[in-house]
């Protein structure tokens, strides 16, 4: 009877073992979940942010390009009206 007695007490024991390794399981399963969420969503952001950036470049590149025609077309007014250029 002893034998059966400390039997089932390894066995509880082993199964108290198993929930609290199962408890450290899906507590670091919940922490590694939470940074994978948190990850993805900075990695979004940075998306939102490189984009953003872009379309600001190319807003930028097409202003720079209408300044250069404007000063382009302002010099050649400016021969245009220069003494010694008129008719």
């Amino acid at each position: 009877m002893q034998v059966s007695v400390e039997a089932l007490q390894a066995v509880v024991a082993g199964l108290n073992d198993n929930d609290g390794l199962n408890q450290q399981i899906a507590a670091a399963t919940e922490q590694q979940s939470q940074t994978v969420k948190q990850i993805s969503e900075e990695v979004a952001d940075i998306h939102r942010l490189a984009s953003d950036t872009a379309q600001t470049l190319t807003e930028t590149v097409q202003a720079g390009e209408s300044v250069g025609y404007h000063v382009t077309r302002q010099k050649y007014l400016i021969k245009q009206l220069a003494p010694g250029k008129q008719p």
